[in-house]
């Protein structure tokens, strides 16, 4: 990052704090325990900071995503209406495909590759992912004008997916889709199955059809890419280091967002392209030792855990959350700001503290 890119994110990091100072306070005086998980990884983070310091290059990168996911996540996570953040974002993910699909160009670094805006194709298709995730479950609740625009918008993220070409980002949306209509089928009562079972039936042979007729050349290369497995070869290399990293300071960790860096310094026979730990359970674990990685999966367990135990059978805002936590499995998500935004919706006040909920309880 260049000083001028450096100076703008501090800036806008301290107008967005400034702007919400409120929140931090509200935050901090409210008397609950699910904020736990969250205090828990902020101390693992700085206790990793103040244990690795000599280790950093430039530590005050690193320490810019650190408050700029804390006040990300203390402010949102408060949100009482975030659903105009949602579409919004539907929205901004919905033009990416179509710069996606309308570009001549392909990625330099990946040979019939595109994406819709960012430079890496398992990013792009990420942020396609959540926002699958969030049609998914917003879909029922949606007026029918609305239902019959976002059902089209499907025909603007697959095309955009098979020309990213991420293999990790197809078997997340497999195995998406597959808990969703299992869901669906057998655990929400509410939902009638045989239009159900039609719907993703008719749904799905009309893109099937669309695809072979006007994207086949791409799915073509797409599937060639299943036959390469350098990629694999090359993960595992880093999964391998990072392993030894972790084994020489599994308490405190390596220092948040020390990943890459550390890896160059004891590993340069490693790839520059393959530095990055490619899963952020594992780059958790580095960077953040044993009592880091269990705050993480606290953290990131708490909503699922409370729609279990409430029994709740509409929460929209959980298919974008999992398609991240499956995706993690092969993106190093720790420090993406974007995904700390749908932590802490997914996480939101609004949800956990219900008032329908505690009254119901209480009466």
């Amino acid at each position: 990052m260049n000083i001028a890119g450096e100076i703008s994110l501090k800036i806008i990091i301290t107008l967005f704090i400034v702007s919400n100072w409120k929140s931090f306070f509200t935050f901090i005086s409210a008397q609950t325990s699910t904020k736990k998980p969250f205090i828990f990884l902020v101390f693992f983070i700085l206790l990793s900071f103040f244990t690795n310091y000599r280790l950093y290059n430039d530590w005050q990168q690193p320490f810019n995503i650190f408050i700029a996911i804390c006040a990300i996540f203390v402010v949102f996570s408060q949100e009482t209406d975030y659903s105009k953040y949602i579409w919004c974002y539907i929205l901004s993910v919905v033009w990416s495909c179509f710069l996606c699909i309308t570009s001549k160009e392909f990625i330099g670094e990946f040979s019939l590759r595109k994406t819709g805006g960012t430079g890496d194709p398992n990013e792009f298709s990420q942020t396609v992912l959540i926002a699958i995730g969030l049609i998914l479950g917003y879909y029922r609740t949606l007026q029918k004008k609305y239902k019959i625009l976002y059902g089209l918008s499907y025909f603007l993220f697959i095309p955009a997916f098979i020309l990213a070409a991420s293999k990790s980002a197809l078997l997340t949306l497999t195995l998406l889709l597959t808990i969703f209509v299992v869901y669906r089928l057998v655990i929400d009562k509410n939902t009638n199955k045989r239009t159900l079972i039609f719907s993703i039936t008719a749904i799905a042979l009309t893109i099937i059809w669309f695809l072979c007729n006007f994207y086949a050349e791409s799915i073509n290369l797409f599937l060639l890419r299943f036959e390469d497995t350098g990629t694999a070869h090359e993960r595992l290399l880093s999964w391998n280091a990072g392993t030894t990293l972790f084994l020489q300071n599994p308490c405190f960790g390596i220092g948040f967002s020390n990943y890459v860096n550390q890896i160059a310094i004891n590993f340069p026979q490693i790839a520059e392209g393959s530095r990055a730990a490619h899963n952020m359970y594992i780059q958790t674990l580095v960077e953040l030792g044993i009592g880091g990685l269990i705050s993480y999966i606290w953290l990131l367990s708490v909503p699922i855990y409370l729609i279990i135990k409430r029994k709740t059978t509409n929460h929209p805002i959980i298919w974008g959350w999992l398609a991240i936590i499956i995706m993690g499995n092969s993106l190093s998500l720790l420090g993406e700001k974007y995904v700390w935004i749908f932590f802490a919706f997914s996480y939101n006040y609004n949800l956990i503290h219900n008032e329908n909920y505690r009254n119901n309880t209480s009466a």
